[in-house]
């Protein structure tokens, strides 16, 4: 009973939260963000699809809000079930600036495991040397008491979000991949621009000190909470915590180069349950050996960028997808509204003919479209070496070409993107600069 109570009381405090984070400062800040990110891609688009678009940013909005508080209920009711809890705020809302500022070098170091993770070592080496008496400065000893967090239960929440992020990635990571261009060894490629973000409200457990207001108050388990607050001279099982909703942020973005974007970002969402579990394991462990704190907040920013890292060495490892070839018509994607998208052709199939006529190159397909046609059929392979036959029939209009988006001879007048060079890489070219 004591479980569906505080499952009960979770439901009620999140339906509260979401409604109350409109009135939160830093929730505008993050939709403004959103806001910016989803205009990149909606600019992109227009680029790429010639003025027409296949997502609006309303479109990309709505879905990641709705998305990212749909993943925030379950995060909450697991959060709440497994009890972590903080003795503090201050710390979190540090944790939430870090990633803020993070977010101006990359937009994917927004993510609670880089912010939390620096955070995390930033106290741990702090307090060491003031416990070696190395730093002896009081201001400076009150304001990292001040600042504190319990790192065990960051840790956890670190893990449990990208658990959640994992589910996020697997079954919305591919909506508004975007197709551009890109050079590698001097050739024009085509790859897919994935980026996403999810607004997250989320409830954390405040250890209420002196003397309180209460409002509803609700039984817990007596091993309740799991994760508990660094100060030892109280008594959990009279203590009381109130919860507190705090505004956060999940993002993905990557490029899809040799593999197509369903199965890449599939795969990214099985790298990241391992890394998830194993943070949450060493979380666990923190909460009676310390030397576990130091590992998990190594552990979350190095293994995080390590799986970015290690996502581009098997992009990079195998050929591109999509290239120019003299074999058939390689498709990155499909205009909207077009023939095409009708037919159900998909990015990575190859057109190898129409109507029996061979398709060898654009010459080929510019070429055959100069007769009128009301029933077309296209022959293609998959990415998987499948052969596949599409047909579409318009008597009423005749059709008078496909729609498709392909790899160009010249880098002339297309949008050509940059890959984003890690944190890193890019503190080092600065420092060049210098």
């Amino acid at each position: 009973m004591e479980i569906i109570s505080l499952i009960k009381f979770t439901i009620k405090v999140f339906a509260q939260g979401v409604v109350s984070f409109l009135f939160q400062p830093i929730a505008w800040i993050f939709l403004f963000i959103l806001y910016l990110q989803y205009k990149r891609i909606y600019r992109l688009q227009k680029e790429m699809y010639f003025g027409d678009l296949k997502y609006s940013i309303k479109d990309m909005m709505v879905t990641s809000i709705l998305s990212g508080i749909l993943a925030a209920l379950f995060i909450n009711i697991l959060m709440t079930l497994v009890g972590i809890t903080f003795s503090n705020s201050v710390g979190l809302q540090i944790v939430v600036l870090i990633s803020l500022i993070l977010l101006t070098i990359n937009p994917r170091y927004v993510c609670l495991s880089y912010s939390g993770g620096l955070f995390s070592l930033f106290l741990i080496i702090s307090k060491y040397l003031i416990d070696k008496d190395i730093i002896n400065s009081k201001s400076f000893i009150e304001f990292i008491n001040f600042i504190n967090i319990d790192i065990p239960s960051l840790m956890a929440i670190i893990g449990i979000m990208h658990l959640i992020e994992a589910v996020l990635i697997w079954i919305d990571g591919y909506k508004a991949a975007t197709p551009a261009y890109m050079k590698k060894e001097d050739k024009i490629i085509g790859v897919y621009v994935i980026q996403r973000f999810w607004p997250i409200p989320l409830i954390f457990y405040f250890l209420m000190k002196g003397t309180v207001s209460l409002g509803d108050l609700v039984s817990t388990p007596d091993w309740w909470p799991l994760f508990k607050p660094s100060i030892k001279s109280i008594d959990l099982k009279n203590a009381v915590f109130m919860a507190i909703p705090v505004f956060a942020m999940l993002g993905y973005g990557d490029f899809a180069i040799s593999t197509d974007v369903k199965t890449k970002v599939k795969r990214t969402s099985i790298h990241l349950i391992f890394f998830s579990i194993i943070l949450i394991f060493l979380a666990f462990f923190a909460i009676k050996y310390n030397i576990f704190a130091f590992v998990a907040s190594i552990f979350s920013p190095i293994a995080h960028e390590f799986l970015i890292i290690y996502e581009r060495y098997i992009e990079n490892k195998k050929p591109p997808l999509w290239i120019r070839r003299e074999d058939g018509i390689v498709v990155l994607d499909s205009m909207p509204n077009s023939v095409a998208e009708k037919m159900g052709i998909k990015a990575g199939d190859k057109i190898v003919a129409i109507n029996n006529y061979p398709i060898r190159n654009l010459e080929d397909l510019i070429n055959f479209f100069q007769s009128y046609y009301n029933y077309v059929w296209v022959e293609v392979v998959d990415v998987y070496g499948n052969k596949k036959l599409y047909e579409y029939k318009d008597y009423q209009n005749g059709i008078s070409e496909l729609g498709i988006l392909t790899i160009p001879k010249y880098a002339f007048n297309i949008p050509i993107i940059e890959d984003r060079r890690r944190l890193l890489s890019l503190i080092k070219s600065r420092f060049k600069k210098q």
